[in-house]
């Protein structure tokens, strides 16, 4: 695509497929980031995309089936994210970039899982094999 001004962008469909509508809220707000975010931030989050919902006339969700629905989607994003990286650090040589994300990621993931109390053997190999408490 063209932007306004005369620049190339690329727009990547690589996932482009109707989803959760926490799907995308859980990229935006936990991709590649340097530490989890709290409980009450991502709280405040997902009460927003809901009150947007509403604003926009769209159907009502349970706060506490998105919460839980985010958590999950948490669990499944930061795997696929984790496998990523790690393939970016160990074939594609590119470490620097990709490595710094991999601690981060799993931490948020043991965090959604903790709190869902489900997956208890990804939660011990987590916690086993990685430095995240």
């Amino acid at each position: 695509m063209v932007d306004e001004n005369d620049r190339l962008r690329v727009v990547d469909h690589q996932d482009a497929r109707m989803g959760p509508v926490t799907y995308d809220l859980v990229s935006f707000l936990l991709d590649r980031r340097p530490e989890p975010p709290s409980l009450a931030e991502l709280r405040a989050y997902r009460l927003f995309l809901l009150e947007e919902r509403r604003l926009l006339g769209l159907g009502a969700l349970d706060p506490d089936e998105v919460a839980q629905e985010f958590r999950l989607m948490t669990i499944q994003r930061g795997l696929k994210a984790t496998g990523t990286f790690s393939y970016q650090t160990a074939v594609c040589k590119r470490a620097s970039v990709y490595e710094q994300f991999i601690q981060p990621t799993l931490c948020i993931v043991l965090q959604a899982a903790d709190w869902l109390d489900r997956f208890p053997a990804l939660r011990r190999i987590i916690r086993d094999r990685t430095s995240v408490n």
